[in-house]
């Protein structure tokens, strides 16, 4: 994901780094669907919202600020990152690494609960 002051105003790059050409918009957020996945461009309020997390800064351009991972169970999730002495949240159903302990971005991962 990055992050922008306007997403709308990177249509163009969007389309041409995705080969999608339809695009969808709204609620600060420009989504880019992809068959492996979304490729989203989403303005600062957006990502605060969506992630829990300060953006990055952007007054000098849009900013690459997160990658997003599927996993099959979260709970074997948080197990392994708690093993591993790595820092983590829950924000809106996502476990969430912040870029101090992802080495500059945010980590998200989505998925079900063990047993769900």
């Amino acid at each position: 994901m990055l992050v922008a002051e306007n997403p709308t105003d990177h249509h163009i790059f969007l389309t041409a780094f995705s080969g999608v050409r339809e695009l969808h918009a709204g609620s600060g957020v420009l989504t880019a669907p992809t068959a492996r996945g979304d490729i989203r461009i989403m303005d600062r309020a957006a990502f605060q919202t969506r992630f829990g997390l300060e953006p990055p800064d952007t007054s000098s351009g849009a900013r690459f600020a997160a990658v997003r991972f599927t996993v099959r169970e979260r709970n074997a999730l948080h197990d392994a990152l708690a093993a591993g002495g790595i820092p983590f949240s829950e924000h809106m159903g996502q476990t969430v690494i912040a870029p101090a302990a992802a080495m500059g971005a945010t980590l998200v991962f989505e998925g079900r609960d063990s047993g769900g």
